[in-house]
């Protein structure tokens, strides 16, 4: 029963190192090698504009957290 499990993890893993494909600024590198210049410029000004939401509501989600915390610990 090891033994199987071991070898159907083993499979799964393979399956999901293939399936996996490089990407360039969130595009898959096959379709990114597709693009022209200027399609590749606007791919990363979106990339870019997307890490920019991300860390923005990071900081907020920190401040929406800190302030739940000293509302909880002083009620």
């Amino acid at each position: 029963m090891k033994k199987l499990l071991s070898i159907s993890l083993l499979a799964l893993s393979s399956l999901l190192i293939c399936g996996c494909e490089k990407t360039m600024f969130g595009v898959p590198e096959s379709q990114w090698n597709q693009l022209n210049k200027e399609q590749q410029d606007e791919v990363i000004r979106g990339y870019n504009e997307q890490q920019r939401i991300k860390q923005q509501n990071a900081v907020f989600m920190s401040a929406i957290d800190t302030a739940g915390s000293i509302i909880k610990n002083n009620p």
